[in-house]
């Protein structure tokens, strides 16, 4: 039972979540709309977060190869995401400085 729970402990606070988020929508109602704001900080935490964690794992993977001939092939074939994510990371930083 430990190992369950320890393997699944972050799927089980998901659905936990999940589940009493609709028993609160189910009994506010229409006074649920309160707590949209958080959802809404929520949301787009998770946008600030996961481009820079995929960017960092990609760019941890490829320095941790010891063979250099594998870190040419990983860079040819994923120069285009890595072209992607630079260009998401740019634009995100021009849309911030262009808002302040």
């Amino acid at each position: 039972m430990k190992t369950f729970l320890k393997n699944y402990k972050q799927t089980l606070i998901l659905v936990a979540a999940i589940i009493i988020g609709a028993i609160v929508g189910v009994c506010w109602g229409e006074d649920a709309k309160v707590l949209s704001p958080l959802g809404d900080i929520f949301i787009n935490l998770m946008f600030i977060i996961i481009v820079p964690l995929i960017f960092l794992t990609i760019s941890t993977s490829i320095s941790k190869i010891n063979q250099p001939k594998r870190v040419g092939k990983v860079l040819r074939y994923n120069c285009t995401s890595i072209y992607y994510y630079l260009s998401i990371i740019s634009f995100t930083w021009s849309g911030i400085c262009l808002s302040i």
